[in-house]
């Protein structure tokens, strides 16, 4: 099942922590409007002064925190003190999208363009296609 309306989407991430140790998270976001995806794309490289200036960096990283609505808890520290994004929680550091803008930003840059740009397509072989249309009519893409 696929639900349109989600507010909030599972984001898997694997990051390095101060130590070099891979630490499994997830972060929680809302899906991008259309108007959000065509303004990303519009900045990702512009025209100025007749030269074409690279914001992609900028971009991801300003559209990433913009659709991030969190991140699982029991994960990040800040002072030796756990902190949430849930404004419900003892833990909630309401500074938690700069935080993570100073101090995750490929990650959030990274997380961005898996949402904004990445496409995923479904993929068969065409003899998966044969087996689903049972060896008859003609498969795509085939010679003749």
């Amino acid at each position: 099942m696929f639900d349109l309306t989600c507010e909030r989407n599972r984001f898997p991430v694997v990051a390095k922590n101060h130590r070099g140790e891979d630490v499994n998270f997830d972060l929680y976001y809302r899906r991008p409007t259309t108007e959000e995806v065509v303004s990303y794309n519009a900045k990702l490289i512009q025209q100025k002064n007749g030269k074409i200036v690279s914001n992609v960096i900028p971009t991801r990283i300003d559209f990433g925190l913009k659709i991030l609505v969190g991140f699982q808890d029991g994960i990040f520290q800040a002072n030796g003190k756990d902190i949430s994004s849930d404004p419900g929680s003892p833990d909630y550091f309401p500074d938690w999208k700069q935080l993570l803008r100073n101090v995750l930003s490929t990650t959030v840059a990274k997380f961005a363009f898996d949402v904004y740009e990445a496409t995923k397509e479904a993929q068969f072989s065409l003899e998966d296609e044969a087996a689903e249309t049972g060896g008859e009519g003609e498969l795509p893409l085939a010679s003749k």
